[in-house]
């Protein structure tokens, strides 16, 4: 029986099995014999080129798509995450994408955090008190203003961006 075949088999943590034997992992620049060895968290799309682990340069700039349409593919350190080495993070899923970088795994889906980070803001926006705003004597029309200093009245003295009007105006808090 072969090492490939054994039950169980299963290279050291520092090791990766290629064709039924154990090699090294390798870095960015380190010696390797094939692209499955170069693994480095800070360089995930590496190949093996003259035996040394290189920064993979493709032609191709096609971006890769997830089979769900509405999924995004998660990057890291600006390449896409292999999670053949890398796990997806949470709220992402493994899936092959035979058209990207000649065939890889990439992973698919949207990042969990970002799904409570927006529903966290839209809960803040909701909460917010909106402040009082100066208006033209004898209308509703706010007071428009340009500079921080420009607004002289005790009762709203902050020029802040108003997204309920689209422009500067004088308030009573920073948020119009």
């Amino acid at each position: 029986m072969s090492q490939s075949e054994e039950i169980g088999f299963a290279c050291p943590g520092n090791q990766i099995a290629i064709g039924g034997l154990c090699h090294p992992f390798a870095r960015l620049g380190e010696a390797c014999m094939y692209s499955e060895q170069c693994i480095d968290r800070w360089y995930p799309s590496l190949i093996c080129a003259n035996g040394h682990c290189m920064i993979r340069m493709d032609d191709d700039t096609s971006e890769p798509t997830c089979q769900d349409r509405r999924a995004h593919v998660e990057y890291m350190n600006g390449t896409v995450k292999n999670c053949l080495y890398w796990p997806c993070t949470v709220g992402y899923f493994c899936e092959y994408n035979e058209y990207y970088n000649g065939g890889q795994y990439i992973c698919c889906g949207t990042n969990a955090n970002d799904i409570y980070g927006l529903i966290y803001q839209n809960c803040l926006k909701e909460l917010q008190v909106k402040g009082k705003v100066k208006v033209y004597p004898g209308t509703k029309k706010p007071l428009h203003c340009s500079a921080a200093d420009s607004c002289t009245f005790l009762d709203t003295p902050n020029c802040v961006m108003s997204y309920r009007y689209g422009y500067k105006v004088c308030c009573s808090t920073i948020n119009c």
